[in-house]
């Protein structure tokens, strides 16, 4: 005999997804299955060949808690020099989706929501190594791009010598005399 709702129809169960695996023989129940809308596991909402990652945000490296689920960022990532290499800050990653932000992260002494403490990222295997390693040997930001701008940017980098001699429409940083350490 079969448990009262138990699925017996075809139709019942086209379209729709496991919540979780099944086994030979296993009564299927309507509550474990459903539409892609319906399950909220975060795997049922990536592609083949993506990985979701979270790191952490705060305000300053999260573009001012102003980022949503759905949007889309650059990460950004400053290395220190060494060894003859000089400091660079460049884009590592364009246009990563926002899957999910959690947490709340708040100030010292108060306890009222500032905003998502981390960013969970849609990224492939080789982004997610790269991502990981960023986050533990740079500091990375995310920057949110325009709703409608999937263009790539090619952008060499920024290094000290490249901001001393940097010239836009207002002058040059140089003139600013900024305490940029000299490179050697």
């Amino acid at each position: 005999l079969l448990p009262v709702g138990a699925v017996i129809q075809a139709d019942q169960v086209i379209g729709k997804l496991t919540r979780s695996a099944l086994f030979p023989g296993q009564i299927l129940m309507p509550t474990l299955i459903g539409s892609r809308e319906e399950i909220t596991s975060l795997s049922f909402h990536l592609e083949p060949g993506r990985r979701a990652l979270t790191i952490r945000i705060d305000e300053q490296s999260g573009v001012g808690f102003q980022i949503q689920e759905g949007d889309r960022v650059d990460i950004i990532g400053s290395l220190s020099g060494g060894d003859n290499n000089p400091a660079v800050t460049r884009i590592i990653l364009e246009n990563i989706r926002i899957l999910k932000l959690s947490g709340t992260a708040s100030t010292a002494g108060q306890q009222q929501p500032r905003g998502a403490s981390t960013a969970t990222l849609d990224l492939s295997p080789e982004e997610a190594e790269l991502v990981t390693l960023l986050d533990a040997q740079a500091n990375i930001r995310l920057v949110l791009r325009p709703f409608s701008d999937e263009a790539d940017v090619r952008s060499t980098g920024a290094t000290v010598d490249k901001a001393r001699s940097y010239q836009s429409g207002r002058g040059y940083l140089a003139e600013l005399q900024l305490p940029f350490p000299t490179t050697s």
